[in-house]
């Protein structure tokens, strides 16, 4: 049934009429349309330029799939092309015509036909294309909007009509951070400004949207579960200092009024690799570092105090933390670089409610303290990240590791969108 149900979207997908001919060939080679793809291919310049594109940014999707069909069969014409082309793309030419010729039963029309194939990678226009343009790295915060204004958006093929395909809905996507290929630019845009000319077109190659123009859009449901919707994007926006895209996919569910849930993430596929080191508890720990977990549940708790989430005054003893504490999970990982493990601790309102709060009164009604929270401490036990801050409007979603980056980073969800946070070994401090 699985099978058959893939069958059937990958078949929608390919028989789809698509707005750039990238989108088109992704969608036949994913569907085994290797032929139709082929004529995409040939069908101009331009289109040999855009698909060179896209097969330079594949993150192995498009090659594990003709590596399958090539097992299938090894002979088959069009496949063969399709590998080649990836082959030239990825690692020169050089390698598509070694493997090419030493394919057993390839005949001399074949070879021919496919190296023509190759040649039209070789126009200028092709080079400049594949070494400027990246895969799609993006990171915001999304929403469902209802009324799209065409003069307000930019497009490469303006004035085309932003229109919906059946069971599409719109959203905006509020930019947190995007890699243009060379380094990584956070919220606020300050110094981002974009040519007079050619403007869209700009945004495409620097949002690396030429190549990869799909993005996820990631809601949390109640109880806890992911759920993965992908969008298109079809246009962009720079007002200010805030950078917008647009994007038409499936309707989400609709979490916008749960608190205790975070807010819909968008991200291309490419952006970021979650990152989650296995959990200990503390009483592990103290097994492991005596000394430090000591030092380190002390300044753990005058947080909590300082934060108003347990009574001031003294601290308890060491023995009566460890009873309260013991079995709160930890986290163990480098976040500053310097080869010394931090800790991360995450903790749930249940744990809280365990450390004797003070009265409702003090600790407030405020529903945002219901979702758990996080905080940070360094191999010299200082806290350099803390959710518990007073106003309940941030929230560590999670580490990720950002491609092109060494240290790794902070998703954080703010009262209004995401940040990411790197490590400053200048002023030692998440920025």
């Amino acid at each position: 049934d699985l099978i058959r149900l893939h069958s059937q979207l990958t078949k929608t997908q390919a028989q789809k009429i698509w707005a750039s001919p990238s989108q088109e060939v992704l969608a036949d080679l994913i569907d085994g349309r290797w032929e139709k793809a082929l004529q995409v291919f040939e069908a101009s310049p331009h289109n040999a330029q855009e698909i060179a594109t896209l097969l330079k940014a594949d993150k192995k999707r498009l090659w594990n799939r003709t590596v399958a069909a090539l097992q299938a069969n090894p002979n088959r014409r069009e496949v063969q092309a399709w590998f080649a082309l990836i082959l030239a793309v990825q690692q020169g030419e050089g390698h598509a015509n070694s493997w090419l010729k030493a394919q057993p039963k390839i005949t001399k029309e074949n070879l021919d036909y496919i190296q023509g194939l190759l040649a039209r990678l070789n126009g200028e226009g092709t080079k400049s294309q594949i070494s400027s343009t990246h895969p799609s790295q993006i990171i915001g915060t999304v929403q469902p909007i209802t009324q799209v204004t065409n003069t307000e958006w930019l497009q490469p093929n303006s004035p085309a009509d932003l229109k919906l395909t059946d069971n599409q809905v719109w959203y905006q996507v509020e930019v947190s951070a995007f890699n243009d290929g060379k380094r990584w630019l956070n919220f606020p845009f300050e110094n981002f400004n974009p040519p007079k000319t050619d403007t869209a077109k700009f945004f495409w190659k620097t949002l690396g949207i030429t190549s990869d123009p799909e993005i996820q859009i990631v809601v949390w449901l109640p109880n806890g579960e992911q759920k993965i919707t992908i969008a298109a994007i079809k246009a962009v926006q720079l007002r200010g200092k805030v950078l917008r895209l647009l994007a038409a996919g499936p309707k989400i569910p609709d979490n916008q009024n749960d608190v205790l849930q975070p807010k819909p993430l968008a991200l291309t596929n490419a952006a970021l690799e979650w990152v989650q080191p296995s959990p200990i508890t503390l009483r592990e720990l103290h097994q492991q570092n005596s000394q430090g977990v000591k030092v380190m549940l002390s300044i753990l708790w005058q947080s909590l105090q300082q934060s108003g989430e347990v009574p001031t005054g003294g601290i308890p003893s060491f023995e009566q933390m460890q009873e309260k504490l013991g079995d709160w999970p930890v986290q163990v990982i480098d976040l500053t670089n310097n080869a010394q493990p931090e800790i991360i601790l995450t903790i749930s309102p249940e744990a809280i409610a365990s450390l004797n709060q003070p009265t409702p009164e003090i600790q407030g009604e405020n529903p945002e303290q219901r979702r758990d929270r996080t905080i940070i401490l360094s191999d010299v036990n200082k806290v350099i990240y803390t959710d518990f801050t007073g106003n309940y409007l941030q929230r560590l979603s999670a580490i990720a590791k950002l491609s092109g980056a060494q240290s790794l980073a902070l998703l954080v969800e703010n009262a209004h969108n995401y940040s990411l946070r790197r490590w400053s070994e200048k002023n030692q401090r998440f920025e």
